[in-house]
């Protein structure tokens, strides 16, 4: 479906963005804690409206259906009473973006944003390469093709 290709090259400018803003604070001399507190203060003032509304089948519907928010405060409590939730909230926060976050702000630091990034140009081979191992995709011939055509890129781009 083309609204998830669309929303994966948005990510990638993001990051991008998220990357050259790195690389200032970086040549200023920005800690790279601050830089994280920074980081996820602003991710938390954009994401906790949306978590208190909440995602459920009932009101109004963003993004052709596949977003739903609500106003029920009875929904939003039982998602919050959930200890699932909040395991999920925490393995999200500290394990996927603190982690996440602190690694990609220290390799900036020492490799530099644009050597790093190109960390990003490897996501979909590695995504291609775990799915072939542990979820039985077949190998196929665009799959290969891909893989090619990214690492060449890469090559061409660090020339």
């Amino acid at each position: 479906h083309p609204i998830g290709d669309l929303m994966a090259i948005a990510a990638k400018f993001s990051w991008g963005g998220y990357s050259v803003i790195l690389e200032r604070a970086n040549r200023r001399g920005v800690p790279t804690i601050e830089g994280m507190r920074r980081a996820f203060f602003w991710t938390l003032a954009f994401s906790v409206p949306l978590a208190l509304l909440g995602t459920t089948d009932w009101g109004g519907a963003a993004l052709g259906g596949s977003l739903k928010l609500t106003l029920d405060a009875g929904a939003n409590a039982a998602r919050f009473a959930s200890l699932a939730n909040w395991g999920h909230i925490l393995f999200l926060g500290v394990l996927a973006s603190a982690i996440g976050y602190a690694s990609w702000n220290y390799a900036c630091a020492v490799l530099g944003s644009v050597k790093t990034s190109f960390a990003l140009y490897f996501t979909p081979v590695a995504g291609v390469a775990f799915a072939m191992l542990f979820l039985g995709e077949p190998f196929t011939w665009i799959s290969i093709l891909g893989g090619l055509l990214i690492l060449l890129g890469v090559k061409v781009a660090q020339a």
